[in-house]
């Protein structure tokens, strides 16, 4: 091999392709989507209505909510962009959805499958063809987001991650029937129904009559998957499934940014995600890989898919199957892959057998993050909570009476999903978002003397809450440097924008000091408004620039410079290197462990890309020997092969080989 990777990394990788190919081969399973005995009561259970979600695909088209089966609609929120096709591309699982359900419903995403595609060769079992309704955060993900998107096939809210239809209130469950509205009537969706202007969408989001109150899983090989019900004073438990794999790590699973720690993110007809991160306050753009963490339970069958090839060699995923080896697999099936999960159920875990405790927080790839966990248990809510028909009234965490700094932070709570207005003495500042926990934290800028404070919520139907209790503040006549924000960093744009607050009407000057030429720049005679916010364009030069501000008061005090903010350019691209197999060259093995080497000297690569015959692959990155690799598995046909690597940097930085398409190499034969 043309590359240099660790032989104990080696070494653990083809133990785990080696130790999912005997698994295969001895028979976990046996077919696939069929309920066994033991969830037979789950999948033949009486449901009821709980709810009805309304969306009328349109610019600016109502979202709302009904409790009494469409009688009367609540608001919750307006459509951004309407779909205007349907997308025959579905991800593999949505193959085991059924036509006209919701196939997945998500904290960022609720999928809904139309139809399905069966003439795809790479999917033998077919693919769904799918419109998605999306959240506020999603309408423009970044090029290294790292799961399905909808483009065009999805209709984008305004409603956050998270929140209202993306939270355990008002999510619709896995299986739940979707229908069009066509003059006051519900007729069943359109096999293939492409979306057209104004179509009016209806899902009922119906709920199991005998609901349990926790599922355990035990979490190590063999263990017992449990589904406990409370019946009266009493409880009942069984076993529905057993643990073919546990989960000893955690990973950077798309969607976690805003689930909230220790919850359901994702279900799925092939999934579970658990999210082990907190809430992040940004936005996408803003997030590192590091700000995502969770982990993921698969059924067995799933786990053998293309995409899952890591799922058996890494750790962040627990597999499981039926209790009897001669039985199918549940992907698709009541209770863990249809009908009872929702996104933001609390889960619990135990470690050592120990007390059942919040999961912690654990965020990037951590591989032995969970060694020490025992259990697993989802909590599922015993009684539902509606939305409030008025919007809350935010509340302020308290404020010191008086501050010798003119930038002070400020916290509360509001109805999760909702934005805060805050006020200082009757005029609009901010504008806070709320997580999917309800919180939402800011800074604001006081005015000399007596600060009036106040909040108010405006939900994302546009419903406005009252005002908040008043908080007062005096600030001390002492002269306040100025607050940078801090921009996107690395970058790889020479021209950004810097912002940031200091008292209203003050001048402002922006010194930029290039830390590899040792040359300084400034950016003078920037004005803060009557909300104190300022801005101006800077010219960045390549590597650290260091940038702080200072301000001239209207009496002609000056005030020291701000806290400095560092920012880095980055204009080169990474390189990509000794490829394996290279252009035209011919290989004697149908399973090559199919690799490049990654060069970036500027913001670090982090993103990274592998086609195979015109597949997207699941990537390992080594950081240590800078090498991106995938592992065939499924032995290659002998004959021609495509092949193309990607790589993002940090900054926005990519290159691809080829630059366009795909170069040939060739397997000549197997062994």
């Amino acid at each position: 091999m043309k590359r240099l990777l660790t032989s104990v990394f080696v070494a653990l990788l083809v133990f785990g392709m080696l130790f999912s190919k005997a698994v295969a081969e001895e028979g976990y399973y046996k077919g696939y989507g069929e309920p066994t005995p033991e969830v037979m009561p789950e999948n033949k259970v009486h449901t009821e209505d709980i709810h009805w979600i309304k969306i009328i695909n349109d610019f600016n088209g109502a979202i709302e909510v009904s409790y009494d089966k469409g009688r009367t609609w609540i608001p919750v929120g307006k459509v951004v962009q309407p779909a205007v096709k349907n997308n025959p591309n579905g991800y593999r699982a949505s193959g085991w959805a059924k036509v006209g359900q919701v196939a997945a419903s998500a904290t960022n995403a609720i999928h809904i499958k139309v139809g399905h595609n069966d003439q795809d060769p790479a999917f033998p079992e077919g693919r769904g063809v799918m419109v998605s309704i999306l959240p506020v955060e999603f309408f423009s993900p970044p090029p290294n987001y790292g799961s399905y998107t909808a483009g065009d096939s999805g209709i984008w809210t305004n409603i956050p991650s998270g929140t209202y239809i993306f939270s355990k209130e008002l999510a619709p469950f896995v299986g739940n029937e979707v229908y069009l509205e066509i003059d006051g009537k519900l007729v069943s969706l359109p096999e293939n129904w492409v979306p057209a202007p104004k179509d009016v969408l209806v899902i009922k989001v119906k709920k199991p009559v005998l609901y349990p109150r926790e599922i355990i899983f035990e979490n190590r090989i063999d263990g017992k998957v449990e589904i406990v019900y409370q019946e009266g004073k009493a409880t009942r438990t069984k076993t529905i499934a057993k643990v073919v794999k546990p989960v000893k790590g955690v990973g950077r699973f798309e969607g976690t940014l805003y689930t909230g720690l220790s919850k359901v993110r994702a279900n799925h007809t092939g999934v579970i995600c658990i999210s082990t991160a907190p809430v992040f306050r940004g936005t996408l753009e803003q997030a590192t890989e590091n700000d995502k963490g969770g982990f993921q339970i698969l059924p067995v069958h799933h786990s053998f898919s293309p995409e899952m090839g890591n799922a058996w060699a890494l750790t962040q995923w627990m597999i499981i199957g039926p209790l009897d080896e001669n039985s199918p697999s549940p992907d698709g099936v009541a209770p863990l892959f249809s009908r009872y999960l929702r996104p933001r159920y609390d889960v619990e875990v135990r470690f050592n057998n120990g007390i059942w405790e919040q999961l912690p927080v654990l965020t990037g790839r951590q591989d032995e993050a969970l060694k020490d966990m025992t259990h697993v248990k989802i909590l599922f809510p015993q009684v539902e909570q509606k939305i409030p028909v008025d919007i809350p009234i935010p509340t302020i965490n308290s404020l010191p009476e008086s501050s010798k700094e003119a930038n002070i932070s400020i916290s509360g709570e509001s109805y999760p999903g909702t934005k805060v207005e805050i006020y200082v003495n009757g005029v609009k500042q901010k504008e806070a978002k709320t997580g999917s926990d309800g919180i939402f934290i800011d800074n604001i800028v006081l005015s000399r003397e007596e600060n009036i404070i106040q909040a108010r919520a405006v939900d994302p139907a546009g419903r406005v809450s009252e005002f908040s209790a008043e908080r007062k503040v005096v600030l001390e006549n002492v002269p306040q440097p100025p607050i940078l924000d801090i921009p996107k960093s690395p970058t790889k744009y020479p021209i950004i924008n810097v912002s940031g607050r200091a008292e209203p009407g003050s001048i402002i000057t922006l010194t930029i000091y290039n830390e590899n030429t040792a040359e300084t720049t400034k950016v003078t005679d920037i004005r803060a408004n009557e909300e104190g916010i300022f801005s101006s364009q800077v010219y960045l030069l390549e590597g650290v620039n260091v940038i702080t501000a200072e301000a001239i008061y209207s009496d002609g005090t000056k005030s020291l410079p701000s806290s400095p903010i560092r920012v880095i350019l980055d204009t080169i691209p990474p390189i990509i290197s000794d490829m394996y197999p290279a252009e035209g060259e011919v290989i004697n093995t149908t399973t090559p462990l199919i690799s490049a080497r990654v060069y970036d000297e500027g913001s670090g690569p982090v993103y990274f890309a592998i086609k195979l015959d015109g597949v997207s692959r699941p990537v390992t990155y080594d950081s240590k020997n800078n090498i991106m690799f995938y592992q065939v598995t499924s032995p290659l046909a002998p004959g021609p092969h495509t092949m193309a690597f990607y790589v993002k940097d940090a900054a926005g930085n990519s290159t691809r080989v080829p630059q366009t398409g795909e170069y040939v190499f060739y397997v000549e034969s197997g062994n």
